[in-house]
């Protein structure tokens, strides 16, 4: 067999076509981080993670897939072209010992391609310096998973289409496959989407054994490489060994049929556990993919904002994180006599298994979308209810890898109906990364996970987490808690861009001398949940405060620290509008143009940045009144009241009577 493998060897590189295969796959992680390299160093350490590295090669896995596949489907052909296969086939089991022989230079040679990718991994890890043990482990799964074991499965590939078809038609299977295994169809499939839903993407799915995602990687997530994935490739892996058993010539004898049954067995169980995942989480622009709000986008299903009309006084759960999130939760009930029945928010991605009452019977529900409506008699009110039920988001994750659960989420049942679309049909409204909740109530949390957690409930020494809080939250994985700046904070081993920016408190403090608001106790009181989600990087820095918490969306960062007054007005609509307009006003790359569209000095010369965001008529009459109070009572006058109304729970008024008493 030793021999064999040489000379397979030999007549590889006697061949100019596969020689210039090869040296492409070794070139082509050259060709593209060599010209990135300068800026990528000149960032510096400090600003760019290990994964950037990573990430990019991976953008290359789809042209590996196919490289490697093309030199399995040469190299074998070869030899059957040079009956090489017929010559052996004398010999006890002379066809298979070949192409085994074959096959392991085909191995040796990848495993070197694997290796020169794999330098820039082991750079990535030596400049950023993030040799944490989980971060290493991550990156060194993904290499084995995206470029050893897809190219294994582009090499049997290779040798089944040598074995079984024509030069074109192997050619035409190579190319489509390598193709729907990349991001290169990502306009397709949207479109598509929009026609035949998620379904748009399970050819994809199947094939995608080299597919890492559409660019950004979630630090505090790493790499996908979920089990999952791994039992797609070995599904490949031994469907396709086992076609090659199958046709390999003479006719198989008995022992060698029996052997390809089973590796045919074990592909199908491998298949079985791929579809019947719990935790995916897509990493692709597909409905419930990275953000909860593109479910709006398709669905036949109208947001609501509805209050409960009961309340909820206790709330226990037993949660336990593997594959999906598998949930329990008991909720004590107050207020629902008379009520037909109770309305609550739970994530769609959610199955709901079962609602049972305090005696543990069954009770019907009702679910659309991503509310769900537990009828009841009015005789009789309900006073406990739990829900058993399991699932996975893709933007709010819970699976063996991660655990990305803020409070906000509606990953446990929430009284009353509640919008998570954000506005997407036009009009200003809530979203998935708003409180939604305002009364707090005893919440005791029980989790199970082998992930290391940080819980914005104290532990208790029974192992559990409890406290006073309108929503529990959890973030697991690879995250650490230390200083952040001179804040307490959960973040991220590693990150592209610092969460904290020098210059965030002075900025905090001179907003609070603008809106007469004492600002010096934020971000103290409580501890900090930095979340890794991309699309909230640099100016677009969100900022969410729990009763237990604060969530940060992005980074502490002095521009735009008008963000900090939309926190003020937490799930207060009404405030809210007042919060966005006041925003408006103060942030520096908004105002200029704000106070020249409402003063009559637009000359329509520069972009109106939030002209899209007047929404339905009211709205620019009310921001008119805002600039003309300004003009009358002055600047300072009027923003010391807004802080004011901003921040007294007592002050119930609408948007319009508040704006419209600036003008007093």
């Amino acid at each position: 067999m030793l021999q064999m493998t040489k000379n397979s060897l030999r007549l590889f590189f006697r061949n100019i076509a596969l020689v210039l295969a090869f040296g492409a796959v070794l070139a082509a992680p050259h060709l593209l981080m060599l010209p990135r390299m300068d800026s990528l160093v000149s960032l510096g350490a400090g600003q760019i993670a290990s994964y950037h590295f990573a990430s990019l090669l991976l953008q290359q896995a789809g042209l590996f897939f196919l490289l490697f596949a093309f030199i399995g489907y040469e190299f074998f052909s070869r030899s059957k072209r040079a009956f090489l296969l017929e010559t052996v086939k004398t010999c006890p089991n002379g066809h298979l010992r070949l192409l085994g022989a074959q096959f392991l230079a085909m191995e040796l040679l990848l495993l070197a391609a694997v290796v020169n990718v794999s330098l820039y991994f082991v750079f990535g890890v030596a400049f950023t310096g993030n040799t944490q043990g989980p971060v290493v482990a991550n990156l060194l799964l993904s290499l084995v998973l995206y470029f050893l074991l897809s190219g294994t499965v582009a090499l049997l590939l290779g040798c089944v289409l040598a074995l079984c078809a024509g030069r074109m038609a192997a050619y035409g299977v190579m190319v489509l496959w390598s193709y729907l295994a990349s991001d290169l169809p990502y306009m397709v499939l949207t479109s598509l989407q929009e026609k035949i839903g998620p379904a748009a993407y399970w050819l994809r799915d199947l094939l995608g054994v080299c597919f890492a995602g559409e660019g950004f990687v979630d630090p505090a997530y790493g790499l996908p490489v979920e089990w999952y994935r791994f039992a797609l490739v070995f599904f490949w892996v031994l469907a396709l060994g086992a076609v090659v058993l199958i046709f390999t010539r003479p006719s198989p004898p008995k022992n060698r049929r029996w052997v390809a049954v089973g590796m045919a067995a074990l592909s199908l169980f491998c298949l079985t556990a791929y579809l019947c995942k719990q935790g995916y989480r897509p990493m692709d622009s597909r409905i419930d993919g990275r953000m909860v709000d593109s479910y709006y986008s398709y669905a036949d299903v109208q947001p609501r904002e509805e209050p409960a009309g009961f309340a909820v006084s206790a709330c226990e759960m037993d949660l336990r994180v593997g594959d999906g999130l598998k949930a329990r939760v008991v909720l004590d009930l107050e207020q629902t006599e008379g009520l037909a029945g109770l309305k609550f928010t739970l994530y769609h991605g959610y199955r709901l298994q079962a609602v049972t009452d305090g005696a543990g019977n069954r009770l019907p529900f009702e679910r659309e979308g991503d509310y769900l409506y537990v009828p009841q008699d009015a005789g009789t009110p309900l006073s406990q209810l739990t829900f058993s039920y399991g699932g996975m988001s893709g933007e709010f994750y819970s699976n063996a890898q991660g655990i990305h659960l803020p409070g906000y989420f509606p990953y446990f049942p929430m009284e009353g109906y509640h919008r998570l679309d954000g506005g997407l049909s036009g009009e200003f409204a809530p979203g998935a990364r708003e409180p939604h909740l305002t009364e707090s109530r005893p919440i005791t949390l029980r989790l199970q996970t082998r992930l290391p957690v940080f819980v914005s409930l104290p532990q208790q020494p029974d192992g559990s987490y409890a406290g006073l809080s309108t929503g529990a939250t959890i973030f697991g994985g690879q995250y650490v808690r230390g200083p952040l700046g001179s804040y307490d904070a959960v973040m991220p081993q590693m990150s592209a861009y610092p969460f904290y920016v020098d210059g965030f408190e002075e900025a905090l403090e001179r907003l609070g001398g603008q809106l007469g608001v004492d600002l010096s106790q934020k971000f103290r009181d409580k501890p900090l949940f930095v979340s890794p989600q991309g699309f909230t990087r640099g100016e677009k820095s969100c900022y969410i405060e729990m009763e237990d918490c604060y969530v940060i969306l992005g980074a502490l960062a002095p521009r735009p620290i008008t963000n900090v007054i939309k926190m003020l007005a937490g799930s207060n609509l009404e405030k809210q509008h007042v919060a966005y307009l006041t925003h408006l006003y103060l942030d520096v790359g908004m105002r200029d143009d704000f106070i020249a569209y409402f003063t009559g000095k637009w000359d329509g010369s520069i972009p109106n940045e939030f002209a899209g965001d007047l929404g339905p008529a009211g709205y620019k009459e009310m921001y008119q009144t805002f600039m003309d109070a300004i003009e009358k009572n002055g600047e300072d006058a009027v923003l010391k009241q807004v802080g004011a109304y901003l921040t007294d729970d007592g002050d119930t008024r609408d948007r319009y009577t508040f704006v419209n008493s600036l003008m007093e």
